[in-house]
């Protein structure tokens, strides 16, 4: 056996205008909340992008003074070699040069991938 109680709507009998001016007044709140979402999803991308910018100046501060570290080494480097008399020939700057071009090269490659991946 399945018991259903319903309640009497007797009483609570709506007219027309209050129905429409319901009606109407949820279309509002819909539309004003659509809005509302759609300034959220705007404000959510532009704290993402922020994000994303912040990284790439901290990164690029980092490189920078890896950069001015490298220049002081290289310079102490050359001084040394030049107090010791050592001499660099031409095919093994070119063989050196190559090369670092080329594992820079694969650095790149490496690098790409890992940030694919991300």
């Amino acid at each position: 056996k399945l018991k259903i109680y319903l309640i009497g709507q007797a009483g609570a009998s709506a007219n027309e205008d209050e129905t429409q001016a319901l009606e109407t007044e949820v279309k509002a709140s819909e539309g004003t909340l659509r809005e509302v979402r759609g300034h959220l999803d705007d404000a959510k991308q532009k704290v993402t992008s922020a994000r994303g910018d912040q990284a790439i100046m901290t990164e690029a501060g980092e490189v920078a003074s890896e950069i001015i570290d490298l220049e002081r080494r290289l310079a102490e480097l050359r001084e040394k070699s030049e107090q010791a008399g050592e001499q660099v020939d031409e095919v093994e700057l070119n063989t050196t040069e190559a090369e670092n071009t080329t594992a820079h090269r694969e650095w790149k490659r490496r690098k790409k991938l890992c940030m694919e991946i991300l």
